[in-house]
């Protein structure tokens, strides 16, 4: 199962920080977990994530997906001293 260089590290509320490895997380986080349920981007980084599963597209381009979920939501994005946008 592949995974990304860099955990995207994120905050979904006060309580409910987040480190997301690989598109397997991102997926299973975006169809359970995430604060809407609605949006392009999220819809787009879902099936991204899920097709990196697959192997069907490369795992940094459904990162890079995940990360613009994120902004649509309005999360905050935490990079602890690592570039947030390595893949």
């Amino acid at each position: 199962m592949s995974k990304w260089k860099t955990p995207v590290e994120l905050t979904l509320d006060s309580t409910n920080h987040q480190t997301v490895h690989g598109p397997y997380a991102a997926a299973m986080l975006l169809m359970i977990s995430w604060p809407t349920q609605n949006g392009k981007e999220r819809e787009r980084a879902e099936r991204m994530c899920l097709k990196a599963v697959n192997e069907r597209i490369d795992a940094a381009d459904a990162r890079e997906a995940f990360l613009s979920a994120i902004e649509e939501a309005g999360l905050t994005l935490e990079s602890r001293g690592t570039d947030p946008l390595a893949a």
